[in-house]
């Protein structure tokens, strides 16, 4: 059976049998079991399997190409392709498609295909394919723009036709000009370094060594000469600053520069560096001011330029002597030696006021009080409302031990300076012997401080001062006294001054030394409790401050000279205190009167800029503390029964060159 058969008597199905006669047989049965027979037969005619198209089109060298195959007849489709003989110049798929760029050479190309049904029916068909060359091949641009030297050239060639890229391009005849070159690519391009006009030749070739030429003439025109610009630029003395020298100028790319002079020679140091900007450096001296005139020039591929010059101007550092932040701070810290000396006075001085009343001299007494000035203590020997005398054995009683000390608040403004307010403590320890009851010596030794705000800007000052004194107090008579005292200290002191220029700090710190000392002459006067005591002072100091210099404000910093500061004063003063007996002792409200005239005071100093010593100096005069100042005081003490006394106390100072302060104290002492 060539089909299929059912045994509902149905031949169907696709004709897959080979070509021929079949003869069968056919019974068909009832449901009873009754049956019959036919004889049959089928002739299955052939059916070839042809290939399509006839002839195929032709290719060109450097076109894709795409030809489909189909086959048709046989068993049917599925057909599968194939090449039974013959060169094929183009991919050919199983499918039957003919397909890619061609890249064969230009021919006729002859070959056989068969197509081959899914029950293995073929058929063949001879074919030829007919590739021809393609498009003539064309270089672009037709011409060259022209070029400079020294400027980089870049042009870019093209090709079109053949068989299309990837191109080859390759220089055959003439010279192309020194520093360019042609790339396979195309690619024309370098700085020429050589100026004329260069004829050459190039060849292009594709994948299939189709091959066109052409010729170029490539024109380089000769680099213009280089021109550098004047310039200028404002430097402060003793800093360094740079400029390029390339902006403006032309004729570039630059290969060189030169200084050709700097003038004058003591205005600073010009130098080159930094190709191809060529910056010029000038470093200004610190002593130097006016105008400086470098000439340089330029040298590109065009030669070297005509001389241009850089006008600097150089702009002297401010004069420090006019800043308020310097004036401040050595004032600060000449009126604080004057202070550190004063404080020690002061402080030893009222001891030996004390020592002038016999009462319980062997007392260890301990104070404290707040600015003014220096007191002269109590008088005469107290009365006891019980009878007793604290001082009736005083002759008889060697050695004394004592401390006492006090603390400034201050605020002062000299002229052309920054404000200064201060915190001084003076605090002193001594030990002294009475060697009858008109003559007591002793020694005491004080160490004081000082902290200084300077302005408004963080500029402060801090010093720290020891000393040792020697004293005596003399009574020539009754009731005249003489006080003297000598002393000598060293100090120290650490300053930041705010940098007006710069808005930074500089750090300084410098040692110094003093001497010092008073003659105190006073009479003590007592009617009943009353006691007035006028008297007179003279005091005086030297003292030394070191030179020293500032650090971390660069070239702002400042180098200070020695200083001397010396002081002389006068003062008049009037003290007076009343003792009234309580039931807990004696109370005695008191008062002080005084009058201060500073006879001398003020002291010079050099300043420098630092990075210049041999630079100029700046002179400055200090100013003292006020040289005429009022202290007015008041307060009050209670001296108890058993020896134990407290003293409060008021002070308020005003100096006549706006200088003021105030104070308050407690005081407490006692005797054993």
């Amino acid at each position: 059976m060539p089909v299929a058969f059912s045994s509902a008597g149905v031949l169907s199905g696709p004709v897959i049998a080979a070509p021929g006669v079949y003869s069968f047989r056919v019974r068909a049965t009832d449901h009873v079991g009754n049956s019959g027979e036919h004889d049959y037969t089928i002739v299955i005619a052939d059916n070839p399997v042809v290939i399509s198209p006839a002839a195929l089109p032709g290719a060109q060298i450097g076109q894709p190409y795409s030809q489909a195959l189909t086959a048709s007849g046989g068993a049917g489709r599925p057909f599968t392709f194939s090449i039974v003989s013959g060169s094929m110049p183009v991919a050919f798929s199983s499918a039957g498609v003919l397909s890619g760029p061609v890249i064969a050479p230009p021919g006729v190309y002859s070959f056989r295909i068969r197509a081959t049904d899914h029950v293995g029916n073929n058929g063949e068909r001879d074919y030829t394919l007919a590739i021809t060359t393609g498009p003539p091949i064309v270089i672009s641009p037709a011409a060259l723009p022209n070029g400079q030297v020294g400027q980089p050239y870049s042009q870019m060639l093209t090709a079109t036709g053949g068989v299309g890229a990837p191109y080859t391009f390759q220089r055959i005849i003439g010279n192309l000009p020194e520093g360019v070159s042609l790339a396979t690519d195309g690619t024309l391009g370098g700085t020429p370094t050589e100026s004329g006009s260069f004829a050459f030749a190039v060849d292009v070739f594709d994948t299939s060594e189709n091959r066109a030429r052409r010729e170029y003439t490539l024109d380089i025109a000769a680099a213009p000469r280089p021109t550098a610009p004047s310039l200028t630029m404002t430097i402060v003395a003793g800093m360094s600053a740079s400029l390029p020298l390339t902006p403006g100028a032309t004729g570039e790319p630059f290969s060189a520069a030169a200084i050709m002079s700097s003038a004058p020679a003591e205005g600073g140091t010009a130098t080159l560096s930094g190709a191809p900007n060529y910056l010029l450096t000038f470093a200004s001296s610190p002593v130097f001011s006016g105008t400086v005139i470098v000439t340089y020039t330029l040298t590109g591929p065009g030669g070297v330029s005509d001389p241009a010059t850089v006008t600097i101007t150089v702009t002297t550092r401010p004069d420090p002597s006019d800043d308020p932040e310097v004036a401040g701070l050595l004032n600060a810290q000449a009126q604080a030696v004057q202070q550190f000396a004063a404080g020690q006075t002061d402080n030893i001085n009222h001891r030996m006021g004390a020592l002038r009343s016999e009462a319980c001299r062997k007392a260890f007494a301990n104070g404290l009080e707040l600015s003014g000035q220096g007191a002269d203590g109590n008088a005469a020997s107290v009365d006891f409302p019980d009878g007793s005398d604290c001082g009736g054995d005083a002759a008889k009683l060697g050695f004394g031990l004592w401390a006492g000390g006090h603390i400034d608040l201050g605020h002062s403004l000299p002229d052309n300076s920054a404000e200064r307010d201060s915190v001084s403590i003076n605090m002193t320890t001594g030990i002294d012997y009475r060697f009858n009851d008109r003559f007591v010596a002793g020694l005491a030794v004080g160490y004081s401080s000082d902290d200084s705000d300077i302005g408004g800007n963080g500029t402060e000052s801090s010093g720290e001062a020891y000393s040792a004194t020697l004293y005596a107090s003399y009574r020539p008579a009754e009731n005249l006294f003489l006080d003297a005292l000598a002393g000598y200290g060293s100090f120290s002191f650490d300053s930041k001054r705010f940098v007006t220029s710069v808005g930074g700090f500089a750090d300084g710190q410098r040692d110094g030394d003093q001497i010092f000392g008073s003659l105190t002459a006073g009479f003590d006067h007592s009617v009943g409790g009353l006691r007035l005591t006028p008297f007179a002072r003279l005091t005086a100091s030297s003292s030394s401050l070191d030179a020293f210099t500032e650090t971390g404000a660069g070239i702002y910093s400042l180098s200070f000279g020695k200083q001397s500061v010396d002081s002389l004063g006068g003062t008049l003063g009037l003290a007076g205190g009343y003792d009234m007996p309580v039931a807990l002792g004696v109370f005695t409200p008191r008062f002080r009167f005084e009058y201060t005239h500073e006879f001398s005071g003020s002291s010079g100093v050099d300043i420098r800029y630092a990075d210049s010593p041999d630079g100029l100096v700046y002179g400055f005069q200090t100013q003292p503390l006020a040289s005429d100042q009022v202290m007015i005081g008041l307060g009050a003490d209670l001296l108890l029964h058993q020896g134990l006394s407290i003293g409060l106390d008021y002070r308020g100072t005003i100096g006549f060159q706006d200088s003021y302060s105030h104070a308050f104290g407690l005081r407490v002492g006692g005797g054993f």
